[in-house]
């Protein structure tokens, strides 16, 4: 279990723990600005993680 964290902070925390991300944004297009799931898809990207994207 995580302690609470600032979202963005948290996301990244998560990606540096994770061995693949299974992401469900709200919709397919990235979204540059405002959505947390896709700026840690991002995270995820940089680091090599593997993504599967599911649409919702």
């Amino acid at each position: 279990i995580m302690e609470p964290a600032h979202p963005l902070a948290r996301n990244k925390l998560m990606v540096a723990r994770a061995d693949f991300l299974i992401a469900t944004p709200k919709t397919m297009k990235e979204v540059m600005r405002g959505s947390g799931t896709w700026a840690t898809i991002r995270y995820a990207r940089k680091a090599d993680i593997p993504i599967l994207l599911l649409p919702r």
